[in-house]
């Protein structure tokens, strides 16, 4: 017994380990829990002089090279997402950015010190969706005038100008100056350096590439009053299921519920597929990252699973005990009851004895 007692502490310490490792997994992507920061306060739902918090869905739609999104189509996406919010009465603001794939580009300083960088066009709130730190400068934003501007990470920061502290300097790629609006620190972990991401990236307004192509990335920010409504809002106007390959090349992904412990068990028997795809749709290094953290949270949620199964078995073990020596632990039971009982008894009739002993 004490063998068993001490297996199954051992048990439960593992699987707070394990709890403690799944929580560092799925909390090392900060731009998977946009829709936790951007929240809402929904000022005509109130309860006395208190408001209420709206929730929210980030919601992340990929597109392969055939199925790209035009500036117009995402326009028209982004105002059938608001019509159907309308449609249903769901009061809130919705947001949204998009990106282009990589291109490769040589980035050149005025003192002709150069740097291979994959450029990155994006469009709308990018940086609402992913807040990675500023060393130096600011973020554009969707509302700027001109269309110039560049945020660079730090690896290119170090190889152009020794130095991150560069907003403000001016920098040529593919035959375009661009003005450094600021100097960003992208996450060195463990899945973002297995999800392809390239050495030096330079992020710019699509402007400057609207005639490269079209965009392969669209996420939406967008109330979720309940549990699955944003996404079943989402899919009907884009027109595909969740999840899954579609024969149009799209697929779906709710960013916001990625890592419930719900999604981690429903992905299981999809571990395989949930793998970097270099092919067919294309995600951009920040979703492969995601993916990569998915598997490993997947994994980890099967170890708790498996761990478990140790304290499971324990009690199955000794209810089947108690049941097979049913007989015998009734009998000893009873006894010590009867036991019980005859000495009350007796205790009861001295006492009783002693007190007509003292009024004698």
């Amino acid at each position: 017994m004490k063998k068993i007692l001490i297996v199954n502490i051992s048990a439960f310490i593992a699987i707070g380990i394990l709890l403690l490792v799944f929580h560092a997994i799925t909390h090392a992507l900060p731009e998977q829990y946009t829709a936790d920061r951007y929240g809402y306060r929904d000022k005509n739902v109130q309860s006395g002089a208190q408001d209420q918090t709206a929730p929210y869905a980030h919601i992340s739609v990929f597109y392969n090279s055939d199925s790209q999104l035009s500036i117009d189509a995402a326009r028209s996406l982004d105002m059938s997402i608001k019509n159907a919010l309308s449609a249903a009465s769901i009061n809130g603001n919705i947001t949204d950015c998009y990106t282009m794939p990589e291109i490769p580009a040589t980035a050149v300083t005025p003192t002709y010190l150069t740097a291979n960088v994959s450029l990155i066009p994006v469009g709308g709130n990018f940086f609402l969706f992913h807040p990675y730190e500023l060393l130096s400068g600011v973020y554009f934003s969707p509302d700027s005038v001109t269309t110039d501007g560049a945020i660079i990470d730090e690896n290119a920061a170090w190889t152009l100008f020794g130095s991150s502290d560069v907003a403000g300097q001016l920098i040529t790629m593919n035959g375009k100056d661009y003005i450094i609006s600021g100097v960003i620190r992208i996450p060195d972990n463990a899945y973002y350096e297995a999800s392809n991401k390239p050495a030096a990236i330079a992020f710019v307004q699509y402007q400057n590439y609207a005639q490269e192509g079209g965009f392969t990335s669209f996420e939406v920010l967008l109330p979720n009053p309940v549990t699955g409504s944003a996404l079943d809002i989402v899919t009907t106007a884009v027109g595909v299921n969740p999840m899954s390959d579609s024969p149009s090349g799209i697929i779906l992904n709710e960013n916001s519920a990625r890592y419930n412990f719900l999604t981690r068990l429903k992905s299981i028997p999809e571990l395989t597929k949930t793998q970097i795809r270099t092919a067919d749709v294309v995600f951009p290094f920040y979703e492969n990252a995601a993916l990569v953290s998915d598997s490993a949270a997947t994994f980890v949620l099967i170890g708790i699973f498996a761990v478990l199964l140790i304290p499971i078995c324990t009690i199955i073990y000794l209810l089947h005990k108690l049941h097979k020596n049913r007989k015998k632990v009734m009998k000893k039971i009873l006894s010590k009851t009867a036991s019980a009982i005859k000495e009350a008894k007796t205790n009861i009739e001295n006492n009783n004895n002693e007190k007509a002993g003292n009024t004698n």
